[in-house]
């Protein structure tokens, strides 16, 4: 039988009292601005879009590699990752194109990182404008739920990025 302690029988003046010694944490190895951390599951590599198949048929990814970058098509639909996920940390980095205000008012860059198919971080050229659009449409706003804290992104042509940090 296990008997439970009593936490009154602890002497608490002593440090060894309150100290944790079980599970060990895994070591990971910190990232820097050109490498990812040790324990980074890669999801696009700048090489190919193996990862990635499209929203609405899980077809092969439509989408364009351009010198790196994963550039949307245009008319093909969203995106998805293989793998399904929880929580997790998700850097990201993104650029609307410079030439973002020849598109029409409402669709600036209009894009989003979806969380489990549910929550869409915005994408959208906010920058540097007085409110053109509702405030939890704004770019860094979870949309149509949250206002971002600050309007952080940069100008249309400059990459932006988002360090996503998900509780499913």
């Amino acid at each position: 039988a296990v008997q439970a302690q009593n936490i009154f029988d602890k002497d608490y003046t002593k440090p060894e009292a309150t100290e944790i010694w079980m599970p060990i944490p895994k070591i990971v190895t910190p990232g820097t601005a050109t490498v990812p951390p040790s324990d980074a599951m890669i999801l696009f590599d700048g090489k190919n879009l193996n990862n990635w198949i499209m929203s609405k048929d899980e077809q092969l990814c439509q989408w364009k590699l351009n010198e790196g970058i994963m550039i949307a098509k245009l008319g093909s639909g969203n995106i998805k990752t293989k793998q399904k996920f929880g929580d997790c940390q998700l850097h990201v980095e993104f650029i609307l194109p410079p030439d973002v205000n020849r598109y029409a008012p409402g669709n600036a860059g209009n894009s989003g990182v979806y969380m489990q198919e549910r929550y869409e971080i915005q994408i959208y050229d906010s920058y540097n404008h007085e409110i053109h659009t509702y405030a939890n449409g704004q770019c860094g706003s979870i949309y149509k739920q949250s206002i971002p804290m600050v309007s952080a992104d940069n100008k249309p042509g400059e990459w932006n990025t988002y360090d996503i940090y998900y509780t499913a």
